[in-house]
């Protein structure tokens, strides 16, 4: 089973450093500006 969440924020750069630093999420190697898609086993 996967589960796909779309968030929209304010500020892109404090949101990844909270999914990554703090709830273990990795982002791919590139990266869009204005969307990024984090991804924890079956979550993205």
């Amino acid at each position: 089973m996967n589960l796909r969440l779309e968030l929209f924020v304010d500020c892109i750069k404090n949101s990844v450093e909270f999914y990554c630093d703090i709830l273990g999420f990795k982002v791919p190697d590139e990266m869009n500006a204005d969307f990024i898609s984090v991804r924890k086993r079956d979550v993205v």
